[in-house]
């Protein structure tokens, strides 16, 4: 009994000093994105990230993740806007500039009325399929799923498609600290997807 009791005590001891994890990360890039494609539109996000993180942000950093590879920067307000402009012709409204903007009759974004707009080759468009953010007395997960695609603005078509899953769970005795640890480790993840999904883009030089 006194063994048991010494080795229930090393255990929490352990556990207080450090979390075990264990992460899980399936990233799959079905297609290539085509060497042809210069400029890039990253439409608004779809779904939700977290309560802890905004879409815009997000959107950002998709951005400045093109921007590294050498896209240049199509603004988040510029794209709106032109959004924003279709969707009063149309007599449609969102709530908030957030929400992935409006469907045509056919099922299809409007794309080639935006491309018009904004000269550019191709749409990028990030849906997030699932968000979790749990923190509970001895053990904290997250899970993040999300879609990305990559639409021609001329003709509509999917010039390119890829998926990425993350979950990771940590176990430990102190719970302030797991949450902290789960959030930054979320934040890691949403980072990780957005590296994967711009490193799928050829760089660009000199443009």
């Amino acid at each position: 009994m006194a063994r048991f009791k010494v080795f229930s005590i090393g255990i929490i001891c352990f556990l207080t000093l450090c979390s075990v994890a264990c992460a899980l990360i399936l990233q799959n890039h079905a297609t290539s994105v085509p060497d042809r494609v210069r400029l890039v539109a990253v439409l608004p996000v779809a779904g939700k990230a977290s309560l802890h993180v905004d879409n815009a942000v997000l959107r950002a950093r998709f951005i400045d993740a093109l921007y590294v590879r050498g896209y240049p920067k199509i603004p988040a307000d510029f794209i709106d806007e032109v959004i924003a402009t279709s969707e009063k012709e149309h007599k449609v409204t969102n709530a908030t500039k957030e929400v992935a903007p409006r469907l045509d009759d056919d099922g299809a974004f409007p794309y080639q009325e935006w491309q018009e707009a904004l000269g550019v080759d191709a749409f990028l468009c990030i849906d997030i399929k699932e968000s979790e953010l749990v923190g509970k007395r001895f053990i904290a997960f997250y899970v993040l799923e999300a879609s990305l695609r990559l639409i021609d603005a001329r003709t509509g078509e999917e010039l390119w498609t890829s998926s990425y899953r993350d979950s990771d769970w940590l176990m430990g005795v102190n719970r302030a600290r797991l949450q902290v640890d789960n959030m930054v480790n979320y934040g890691r993840s949403l980072m990780n997807m957005v590296n994967f999904g711009a490193g799928a883009f050829p760089e660009k030089r000199g443009f």
